[in-house]
């Protein structure tokens, strides 16, 4: 039998006969196609929350007989509960995500009980079972979103992790904005079952395309390279700084890899010192001043989002009298540039960082919200004032989500190429997702609160200028902590250790 020599440079790998694949493992392993799952996945979470908004006052007042002085509090309790099930759920899906071989498992079984939770939605006639039913339905959120982002990390690599959070980016607008009319729609059509109806239905789709995705892990199984590469050296694949695709690709041309992680020598070195401390990453993320930066400004950015959400429809029925229809369609100025530029704006992020664009993104958000105090009255150029500003400020937001989304990723690599700490078979990407969509679900709770109680008690113009301060302070931690080194004061003040010059 041939062997494999293994150098400190390189790996060759010898010919072995092929197990049978499964039927179309190229294109079920393929990264295109895993993208597309995470994306739909967290395209059905943002849908399904959506989709239930307009039917929710009839639900209260005809199926649970609340009285209907108090249909908006429980409205307000069934929105908030969501964000709480995010918020509690996020950290704990990651944790369990990394310590489970495969990112298959808990997807899946998120997809499953989102199908039962919409289920119990459906079919309650007691408004206690619609709060647990919402609370699980962020709970289930959280996971999906949590382990949908690792897995896109494990998938594609630090050099197009910007580019694949763009897309999943897109999907959050994209259902925002069409949840709500259909479902309104299908409810005055059809009526309330129709509504869960389609809601079923996009949650199969969901749960076959996952059954028919294969990881690149799992597809290493059954591909004679690839389970040469993970049997000869087990770690030599995690410590690529490309994806699992392009390691595999360089041995079908070449007929070897190249160990070009400056990690592989450390991890060496390291292994045969003595035992490491074993500190939760969680938590060692948490100490992180250019982690904490994202999360500060991904929780920011999802409050401005979300306050429009809180404000908009009434505030444009009030000023210009417009009917529910209308009020939704106020949404589209904000939310194309989600939907055109995530991509966009993510793939620069790969090549430029984060700092430079979500800095951008926060500054020039600022004076947009002030100007929004500046539509004061029922007129065409006011209207035209209202959509321009919207749609200045959806292109500010384009610039902040995805490239923040994808620095938290490369603290994560980064942390794992200097830490010591970090250096294990599960990693910390689901963790440091949970974090991030722990945060963002924080951001869901604040939104609505925050616009609502300063538009009531002081007025539309007060509200935009205090959003319009906080997305310009928002600046700040990512202008010193994104992608450098804090300066010396405040690293001094801080005592945040900083290995061989890397901020993480």
């Amino acid at each position: 039998m041939e062997k494999t020599v293994i150098t400190g440079e390189t790996t060759v790998l010898p010919a072995k006969k092929k197990r049978q694949p499964p039927f179309l493992l190229r294109y079920r392993s393929s990264t295109c196609f895993i993208i597309s799952v995470v994306a739909l996945a967290c395209f059905v979470d943002v849908f399904l929350y959506g989709l239930v908004v307009p039917v929710l006052p009839f639900a209260l007042r005809k199926r649970v007989n609340i009285a209907a002085g108090h249909v908006q509090y429980w409205i307000s309790v069934l929105l908030g509960v969501y964000g709480a099930g995010i918020v509690v759920g996020s950290p704990i899906a990651g944790w369990l995500a990394d310590q489970l071989p495969s990112r298959r498992v808990p997807f899946l079984v998120a997809l499953i009980t989102l199908m039962g939770t919409t289920l119990l939605l459906c079919l309650s006639r007691n408004i206690y079972l619609f709060v647990l039913g919402r609370i699980m339905q962020g709970f289930t959120a959280a996971i999906v979103w949590t382990v949908g982002l690792a897995l896109l990390s494990d998938t594609v690599g630090q050099a197009q992790v910007g580019k694949a959070m763009g897309y999943v980016s897109m999907a959050i607008p994209l259902a925002s904005l069409c949840a709500p009319v259909l479902g309104g729609l299908l409810f005055d059509r059809g009526g309330y079952y129709a509504v869960f109806a389609i809601a079923f239905a996009t949650i199969g789709l969901d749960i076959f395309l996952r059954v028919v995705m294969i990881e690149k892990s799992a597809a290493a199984e059954w591909s004679e390279a690839q389970a040469e590469v993970l049997k000869a050296t087990p770690r030599l694949v995690e410590e690529q700084s490309r994806p699992m695709s392009s390691v595999m690709d360089e041995y079908l041309s070449t007929g070897e890899v190249r160990a070009d992680s400056p990690r592989s020598a450390r991890i060496e070195k390291e292994d045969t010192s003595e035992p490491l401390r074993r500190i939760p990453p969680m938590l060692l993320l948490l100490k992180s001043p250019r982690l904490l930066a994202a999360l500060w400004g991904t929780t920011m950015e999802q409050t401005l989002t979300v306050a429009f959400d809180a404000i908009l429809p009434l505030f444009v029925k009030e000023t210009f009298g417009w009917s529910a229809t209308k009020a939704g369609l106020i949404f589209l100025p904000y939310m194309f540039p989600f939907i055109l530029l995530s991509p966009f704006i993510g793939s620069l992020s790969d090549k430029w960082g984060s700092r430079a664009l979500a800095a951008a993104g926060f500054i020039s958000g600022c004076p947009l919200l002030i100007c929004l105090r500046f539509v004061t009255h029922d007129s065409g150029a006011q209207i035209a004032l209202l959509c321009i500003l919207l749609l200045l400020n959806g292109i500010s937001g384009a610039l902040t989500l995805p490239s923040l989304m994808a620095e938290v990723s490369r603290v994560v690599e980064t942390k794992e190429a200097e830490d010591p700490r970090f250096v294990s078979k599960t990693g910390a990407y689901a963790q440091a997702y949970g974090l991030l969509v722990s945060f963002q679900g924080l951001g869901c709770m604040l939104g609505p609160l925050i616009a609502g109680a300063l538009k009531e008690g002081y007025g539309w113009g007060t509200m935009a200028t205090v959003l319009g301060v906080v997305c310009g302070v928002s600046s700040v931690p990512v202008l010193l902590f994104t992608d450098q080194k804090p300066c010396g004061a405040m690293k001094a003040f801080m005592r945040y250790e900083v290995y061989d010059g890397t901020n993480y």
